[in-house]
């Protein structure tokens, strides 16, 4: 493996964007993968969410990730259809949308992505990106 300089003048050179695919296996049916890219303005509190959205995941990746600050890990990710059609990974997913970014005017990006059960599969699950009932619980002693 290449050092972490390497790593990112990889990046910069358009060699590497996100991770390299090291190995995959084939996903299980009945799973996605839903993501959501936030946008936070540090100036002014603002804040602005992207519709949620659901995707199929195709497969488990074995990925070589790399991080913006330049620093590497191994590790497994979900791999899924993005908005284009294309199959991504969650780093790669995470870099197109431009999660860790900060523009001049103070707007920051944030990627949600998690892996969930087929919508509707289980009955106490809602829809992505819906918010749960946060109600009164009670407890039996």
């Amino acid at each position: 493996m290449t050092n972490n300089h390497d790593a990112v003048e990889d990046h910069m050179n358009g060699v590497r964007f996100g991770g390299k695919i090291l190995s995959m296996i084939p996903a299980p049916p009945g799973w996605f993968v839903g993501t959501q890219v936030k946008h936070y303005n540090r100036k002014t509190k603002e804040t602005a969410h992207d519709a949620p959205k659901v995707s199929p995941l195709i497969a488990w990746v074995l990925v070589d990730a790399m991080f913006r600050d330049g620093s590497r890990e191994i590790r497994v990710e979900p791999a899924f259809l993005n908005t284009t059609g294309s199959v991504t990974h969650e780093t790669a997913f995470r870099w197109s949308e431009g999660a860790g970014n900060v523009d001049p005017d103070g707007w920051s990006t944030t990627v949600a992505v998690d892996v969930i059960p087929a919508p509707g599969a289980v009955a106490d699950i809602p829809a992505y990106g819906v918010a749960l009932d946060q109600g009164p619980t009670t407890r039996d002693a």
